[in-house]
């Protein structure tokens, strides 16, 4: 989950004060957290790789996570990533929308098989447009129920 809202978090952006810095009057101070999750600059190493496995390196035991990958991924700058906003405007309520993630994915992932549809492809990041939020566009899935027998 944390791989996916690193690529189309909740809030697109933040609006930063009241953190003792000066800023002329009447002006902002903001950031994009879209460009700096998909940064060339080094924050993330391969940004526009989906890699669970980035955020799992510091519980690598049990959950087979390749040497590969916690070397790839140990230079990430994870404290980086608020995907619910950061500072004055951070959600106070970010702790359910991760518990109802949690349940939901679960479910779905118990009950069905997923894939992309023919011919569908995943969004380019530098395609997706984003204002305050981010624009949210169909993605096609074929959804089969999973048979137990």
């Amino acid at each position: 989950m944390s791989s996916i809202s690193r690529w189309a978090s909740p809030c697109a952006g933040c609006k930063w004060g009241n953190d003792f810095r000066r800023v002329r009057a009447g002006r902002h101070d903001s950031f994009q957290q879209l460009l700096v999750h998909v940064s060339v600059e080094g924050f993330y190493a391969e940004p526009e790789v989906f890699a669970p496995a980035r955020w799992l390196i510091d519980k690598q035991d049990g959950y087979g996570i390749e040497k590969d990958d916690v070397k790839r991924f140990t230079g990430d700058r994870r404290d980086l990533y608020h995907p619910f906003s950061l500072g004055p405007c951070n959600c106070p309520g970010q702790h359910l929308p991760w518990a109802v993630m949690r349940v939901m994915l679960a479910k779905l992932l118990w009950e069905f098989d997923m894939k992309l549809a023919p011919g569908v492809s995943l969004v380019e990041l530098k395609d997706q447009k984003t204002f305050w939020h981010r624009e949210h566009r169909n993605l096609e899935v074929e959804i089969t129920r999973r048979l137990y027998g």
